[in-house]
């Protein structure tokens, strides 16, 4: 196993083992991006068209995660977008790194956490990872459950006869785990329908079997923002100034799409729910002009 997929995996399942934890969180923010480290330096080191000075450059373990994604855009392997999400989740990843709490939410590393792994070319490894730690905890509950009932056949000097077959807890773990897989494929299958929330180069679609009858698609209803008075905008997680951003800069006249969501905050103010750039989120009202 690289050192690459032994990194992702270990991100992967202190998200898994979180619950939420923000410490857990910010190492595993640490374990992707010394994947992504390891990943993008072995993409620059393999082009034969990488320049002296640039690989003089990369050389140098010293180098800064800014220096290292202008390579990468540089040399076509990083789209605008995609390098400014990871700049933005290194800036976490260095507030934590100084002592300062993590500020990012387990919602969000999910989403970082599948980002990442379609960078390194290791599309499917989130899903295995958590479906592999869940898989581990039942495992380990039932085995506990059978410990205690040995104890306490044990106890009573009762003799021990050989079980033959599977318990019903290991029949339901085992029932669970192929839910989940026929779940993780339904999903991966599904994938070109799902955008990639930082912004990825979507998978080219699968052709649909013309059998196949869909439900009539709404006429999407457009928007542009406006009122930002010469600043960027944010898109939010939720209907309310105080919540989490997403890491795309809105601009005054971008076209956006309105989702069918509407909610008005605590203090009066309207918002809508919009996609953009691979991000939804949600937006004042007041700073969208509909078409």
């Amino acid at each position: 196993m690289s050192d690459v997929d032994q990194k992702l995996r270990r991100g992967f399942e202190l998200i898994e083992r979180s619950g939420g934890d923000s410490d857990l969180l910010g190492v595993a923010l640490l374990a992707i991006h010394g994947a992504l480290e390891d990943h993008f330096r072995a993409t620059l080191n393999a082009r034969p068209d990488l320049n002296a000075k640039d690989r003089e450059i990369l050389a140098e373990r010293s180098i800064g995660w800014l220096t290292l994604v202008n390579l990468m855009q540089k040399y076509g392997a990083l789209t605008s977008t995609q390098r400014r999400a990871i700049l933005e989740a290194n800036d976490l990843r260095q507030s934590f790194a100084h002592g300062k709490s993590f500020a990012g939410r387990l919602g969000s590393m999910l989403r970082y956490a599948r980002f990442a792994e379609t960078l390194c070319d290791r599309v499917g490894l989130l899903d295995q990872v958590l479906i592999e730690q869940r898989y581990t905890r039942a495992a380990r509950a039932d085995h506990a459950s059978d410990d205690d009932e040995y104890a306490d056949e044990y106890a009573y000097e009762r003799p021990v006869q050989a079980r033959s077959g599977i318990s019903l807890s290991q029949f339901v773990s085992i029932a669970a785990i192929i839910v989940l897989l026929v779940l993780g494929v339904w999903l991966y299958n599904q994938r070109d329908s799902i955008k990639n929330i930082f912004g990825a180069p979507a998978v080219p679609p699968a052709p649909l079997n013309e059998t196949t009858a869909l439900p009539p698609t709404p006429t999407p209803q457009r928007a542009r923002v406006i009122g930002l008075g010469g600043g960027p905008g944010w898109l939010h997680d939720s209907a309310s100034f105080d919540s989490g951003t997403l890491p795309i800069a809105l601009s005054e006249g971008m076209e956006v799409v309105v989702l069918d969501q509407e909610q008005t905050d605590a203090e009066g103010q309207q918002w809508r729910y919009v996609t953009v750039g691979g991000y939804e989120g949600w937006c004042p009202s007041a700073n969208l002009a509909l078409e």
